[in-house]
């Protein structure tokens, strides 16, 4: 009785370990076929804006190791229609390569990998790990466009405070003149260092405290904001304080 139940379990297991010889393999071949383009994100990685992406595959890991279980359960189907999706994929990122957009082939790649998981391990696994499919995309090293957009909000706050404040300002470009002297709302002053890192802790939060999509949603958003309105409060204290 006892070894045909163990046999029962080897056989029960026997698809996700082929599944997941599978999947192994084809990571292997994507990393290596896009092998520049994961050299380009890891290095991102190293700067001080982006540090928090050498943390997203380990945390991707751990939240399927959290749905072990749910796993169980469920048999990992391959589905043939992510093929036409990879192949798109790669095309993007070929168009992205020639037009040496790196953020583009970044999210690609990403997305080659999300999308080589559903085909292989089947759209019902894929449901069942959305949340730590969708926060890989965070290992993309994405924000620096929205550096001047920062700089010129926060240098709009801080002038509107000031002149709330009774103080004579002047806003020149991104160049605030006061009594005391001239200040500069300069990239390192964006915020995109807090916005990116509360971006990832927000939408880590979400999932994992909230039930329901629209508290997901509010508190991600709450996410977005919140620093970006903080780092505006920052620079109109440092001109007040200091001026």
């Amino acid at each position: 009785m006892e070894i045909a139940s163990q046999s029962r379990l080897i056989g029960d297991d026997s698809p996700w370990l082929r599944s997941g010889l599978i999947l192994c393999c084809c990571l292997v071949i994507v990393l290596l076929l896009f092998s520049t383009t994961g050299a380009a994100i890891v290095s991102l990685w190293r700067t001080s804006s982006f540090s928090h992406g050498f943390l997203i595959i380990p945390v991707s890991i751990w939240l399927i190791w959290m749905r072990r279980e749910q796993l169980r359960l469920l048999k990992p189907t391959p589905v043939f229609w992510a093929l036409p999706v990879l192949l798109s994929l790669s095309f993007v990122w070929l168009l992205a390569r020639l037009a040496t957009i790196g953020v583009v082939q970044q999210f690609c790649v990403i997305a080659i990998v999300i999308v080589l998981i559903w085909g292989v391990l089947g759209s019902a696994v894929a449901r069942a790990l959305l949340m730590p499919l969708v926060f890989l995309l965070f290992a993309v090293p994405f924000g620096e466009a929205f550096v001047p957009k920062l700089q010129d909000f926060s240098a709009w706050f801080a002038v509107k405070g000031l002149d709330l404040c009774g103080v004579p300002v002047l806003l020149e470009g991104r160049f605030i003149s006061v009594p005391s002297g001239k200040w500069e709302v300069a990239e390192a002053c964006s915020g995109i260092r807090y916005l990116t890192s509360s971006l990832v802790v927000g939408f880590l939060f979400a999932g994992l405290i909230y039930r329901t999509r629209i508290r997901r949603i509010g508190f991600f958003l709450a996410s977005a904001a919140v620093p970006i309105l903080a780092n505006a409060v920052r620079v109109f204290g440092i001109i007040f304080l200091l001026m």
